[in-house]
């Protein structure tokens, strides 16, 4: 059970000032947009749109109802899409998608590794960016680096004193019950 490609020529279908406005998406933004009506009659019939190339939900959705003419009130499917934190369903997509495109690369990815472990629909973007806490080669750096940031007179107090900090221990007793880790190109990533 084949997806159909998009027809010749692609380009009639797409909006054409948004894709010379994003430098970068490292998010894989493409949507099968078939109907429902096309669906319940045996038909695939779509097309596969990539959500960068609009500028909004508006202009997303004029292409889609330029493709689906053939239907008087097309209630459009999403039959095949990357989800990213519960912004694309089968029968919706989340406006917020096009906030997060227009963010920058590292910004995006920020979001789209926060998606990775929590819904993001009910959430401000940049609430997420800054729950960022930086990239660590191991739970220990962040760990003692937290603590320097935080506590720095008492850890040098308690260095100087001679006491030993474990923190190794520090993070299994404590950090990691307030910080979420994902492992992503070869680091850990901390919110």
């Amino acid at each position: 059970m084949g997806l159909t490609q998009p027809p010749t020529p692609y380009n009639q279908w797409i909006g054409t000032n948004a894709k010379q406005q994003r430098r970068f998406n490292m998010l894989n933004t493409q949507v099968y947009v078939g109907t429902y009506h096309k669906y319940n009659n045996g038909s695939l019939k779509g097309i596969r749109l990539d959500l960068g190339d609009y500028v909004d939900s508006d202009d997303f959705f004029e292409a889609c109802h330029k493709f689906h003419s053939d239907e008087h009130s097309p209630e459009f499917m999403f039959q095949d899409y990357e989800d990213i934190g519960g912004l694309i369903s089968e029968s919706h997509i989340d406006p917020k998608i096009w906030e997060v495109l227009e963010l920058s690369p590292d910004e995006q990815e920020v979001i789209f590794l926060y998606a990775t472990i929590e819904s993001i629909t009910n959430l401000e973007l940049e609430d997420i960016t800054q729950r960022f806490r930086g990239t660590y080669k191991t739970d220990i750096d962040f760990t003692e680096e937290h603590y320097y940031e935080r506590h720095g007179d008492y850890v040098e107090e308690a260095v100087r004193l001679g006491i030993c900090i474990d923190w190794e221990v520090t993070w299994n007793s404590w950090l990691r019950h307030d910080f979420i880790s994902i492992p992503h190109n070869s680091e850990n990533w901390y919110f």
